[in-house]
């Protein structure tokens, strides 16, 4: 089972997150018919997804990314009891591999474009944070996100391994996460760990599992929490009947007298409703109630 752990170091000044999400990565990406290399992108944003969403207390948010490579967008929508999802605008990427024989993850989505973060947590307004686009590296740019709009100095590690028939083998990451109260040794010795470890997905192999690996790779460590990461679609029917409620109300009227009905689709688990002339009929009676 995929799970988060959460742990401090250095006597309390460092907080270290460790996620493995190989199996929710391979079901997403295999519901999407990703290729290996959006495969790559997708999983690394579910990782830092979970991670980021295990800082709640309670609550969900949304990462967004929209770079001007050729998956367009990827999306992850994550909650604190570790349930997860994500869809990618263009699944079907398919580019040669890079200089360092890797598939290249930052030019599919691109250098050029806007990470942005929602967070969903019972409070009156929305907290939304958004930076460019650094490298399209996805580790890189979250620690980039995190210095400038959470002015909380990150280490963003995150990797997935895609194996020979193109399934999601393998997808986890670390953050390390500098509190108030650190010091700049502190720091150094975050900044040298990035540079020391040249693939988190090395450590991954090496140890059964995520508590594992934290408990080896930080003997000092002190062991918050494990939460299991799964993924999960909230989508129904009913849902998607408000969502067409939205619609303008020439555009239903015309689904109900031209097909009598209408099929949509989740963008996340690629189920499929078959909405009837009576739902849309739903659909129009939301939107008067609403006065729209």
């Amino acid at each position: 089972m995929d799970s988060l752990v959460k742990g401090l170091i250095r006597n309390g000044n460092i907080r270290v997150y460790g996620v493995d999400s190989s199996l929710t990565s391979k079901k997403i990406c295999k519901d999407h018919e990703a290729t290996p290399v959006v495969s790559d992108a997708l999983s690394r944003l579910i990782s830092v997804g979970a991670m980021m969403a295990g800082m709640l207390k309670d609550g969900r948010l949304t990462l967004k990314i929209e770079g001007n490579g050729p998956i367009k967008i990827l999306y992850v929508d994550a909650s604190s009891n570790g349930n997860i999802r994500g869809f990618v605008g263009n699944p079907f990427v398919d580019l040669p591999l890079n200089s360092q024989n890797k598939l290249d993850v930052g030019k599919a989505v691109g250098n050029l474009g806007v990470l942005t973060v929602t967070k969903k947590q019972n409070l009156k307004q929305d907290f939304v944070g958004d930076v460019i686009l650094t490298s399209g590296e996805i580790g890189d740019d979250f620690s980039y996100y995190f210095y400038m709009s959470e002015q909380t100095p990150s280490i963003v590690l995150v990797g997935a391994i895609i194996d020979v028939n193109y399934e999601v083998k393998l997808s986890g990451g670390m953050i390390l996460q500098l509190l108030p109260g650190s010091s700049e040794d502190d720091l150094v010795f975050a900044e040298d760990f990035a540079k020391t470890t040249p693939s988190i997905l090395q450590l991954f192999e090496k140890y059964n599992n995520i508590l594992d690996v934290i408990k080896n790779v930080f003997p000092d460590i002190e062991i918050l929490s494990e939460t299991p990461i799964k993924f999960s679609c909230d989508c129904t029917k009913e849902r998607f009947i408000n969502g067409i409620a939205t619609l303008d109300e020439k555009e239903i009227n015309s689904m109900i007298e031209e097909n009598h009905g209408c099929e949509v689709r989740c963008d996340f688990c690629n189920h499929v409703y078959n909405l009837s002339e009576d739902d849309l009929k739903k659909s129009l009676e939301i939107k008067h109630k609403k006065g729209e």
